[in-house]
């Protein structure tokens, strides 16, 4: 069945409505189910395979090839991992698509890509056009399939690809960003007091069942399998790789940090803390997991002792702005860039920067804008950032013992303490290099 459209009847000028009703009361009288069968024919979309075949294969002819990123739209650091490989794939005539959860059982392609040009694979339905995508995936020059993120996703893309042939289907790489493929919190944070150090599996479904509905991936082991048929599984600290390779024992994950720093120090410059105050930054989304209640305590702590030589400012903005601006803490609000940031510490004298994370960091892109800020650090000994400053050799940081988050006190004495003896430095950042997480 071929059905055609007329487009404009401007031939027929101011009687064209009278003529389109008329000859539509003769075409019903003729085909009684005229309207109904192209419903149908619309719904069925036989020329669906076709015409996503068609964009895919221009795509393909279009680029050198086609990286696809499996990903949210929740921003932070995944979000700028990806743009930057993105921008590095793109010097080398590469096009880079993201992957993302639109709806049950829907999926959405967003990237750098005319939509209004290749119309037909803007969306995929993965209940009943399963094998529409599938021509996506072989057609359209996809070498690579970028697996960043998996929340929010249909259960039915995690099935997807389970079953994609191993023999046709693009090489498979996974970089891990946080702890949603064994965390159902996703930060390791059973409570708001601690994490778990080595996760559990029967520990985690526990979890899971308690704080929401059981996570089907446990109950099939989705993201366990996903990781399995794999290519390449990436993470981005050795701590990382040591708690996944506790839960996964089977499995191998290579460390490939998001950025590599070299620090160099600065002749002649001048400690920090010379006017007699200390003034401390923390910056970033500071919720919970990232040390919100450490501040909330040592805050209240500096107010009620009457300590006013050391001053707490939020580079940012907090899980709850009011209680910390009640206890004397200066709050920025939200940030676009680190222009910005970097011009704040400098006209308001910011002499240490504090990243009080209580949850093991996969990387931490806080601690890189840290570091490029050139000024000592203090945290604890935990996770990625305590990996990447103690690796470095950095002289300006602080290692606090974990056990002393919440003890103010301790805090204070230790950045007294080592303060003085702290400089300014500078670091350089080297490029992401493609060939650290792609074979092509």
């Amino acid at each position: 069945t071929v059905f055609v459209r007329h487009y404009g009847a401007i031939s027929f000028g101011a009687k064209a409505q009278k003529i389109q009703s008329e000859n539509l009361k003769r075409l019903l009288k003729k085909h009684p189910n005229y309207s109904l069968d192209v419903q149908k024919w619309i719904m069925s979309d036989p020329l669906l395979d076709a015409r996503v075949k068609l964009d895919s294969l221009r795509i393909k002819r279009k680029y050198q090839g086609v990286v696809l990123n499996v990903c949210h739209e929740k921003g932070g650091g995944t979000t700028k991992f990806i743009k930057e490989l993105s921008d590095a794939q793109k010097k080398k005539g590469m096009l880079s698509l993201s992957i993302v959860p639109s709806g049950m059982d829907s999926v959405e392609i967003k990237g750098e890509l005319d939509f209004d040009h290749f119309p037909n694979v803007k969306k995929f339905d993965l209940k009943f056009g399963r094998s529409v995508f599938h021509t996506f995936l072989l057609n359209s020059g996809i070498k690579i399939i970028h697996i960043h993120s998996l929340i929010g996703f249909p259960i039915s893309f995690y099935s997807f690809l389970i079953t994609l042939p191993a023999k046709n289907r693009p090489r498979i790489i996974v970089s891990i960003h946080d702890y949603h493929w064994i965390c159902p919190k996703v930060d390791l944070m059973p409570n708001n007091n601690t994490f778990c150090d080595i996760p559990v599996k029967s520990k985690c479904i526990s979890c899971a069942r308690l704080y929401q509905t059981e996570p089907p991936y446990f109950v099939d082991d989705y993201y366990e399998k996903i990781l399995a048929i794999a290519d390449k599984r990436i993470v981005p600290s050795k701590d990382t790789q040591r708690r996944f390779k506790h839960y996964f024992p089977i499995l191998n994950f290579d460390v490939v940090p998001h950025q590599k720093f070299s620090v160099e120090k600065l002749e002649n410059a001048q400690n920090v803390g010379n006017d007699g105050v200390i003034k401390i930054g923390i910056l970033g989304a500071v919720g919970v997991n990232k040390g919100f209640w450490v501040i909330e305590r040592l805050a209240k702590y500096l107010k009620e002792n009457g300590i006013n030589d050391i001053q707490l400012y939020v580079i940012g903005y907090s899980a709850n702005d009011s209680i910390l601006k009640k206890q004397g803490v200066t709050i920025t609000g939200g940030y676009s860039s680190f222009s910005w940031i970097s011009d704040f510490i400098r006209k308001n004298s910011i002499d240490l920067i504090f990243l009080p994370s209580i949850c093991p960091e996969t990387f931490s892109y806080t601690c890189s804008e840290a570091l490029l800020l050139g000024k000592p650090i203090c945290s604890f000994n935990i996770g990625a950032i305590y990996e990447r400053l103690s690796e470095m050799e950095l002289e300006e940081y602080i290692a606090l013992p974990y056990k002393e988050r919440f003890n103010p006190e301790f805090i204070i004495n230790e950045i007294r303490k080592k303060q003085k003896e702290f400089k300014p430095y500078v670091t350089k950042e080297k490029d992401i290099t493609l060939d650290d997480y792609y074979e092509y």
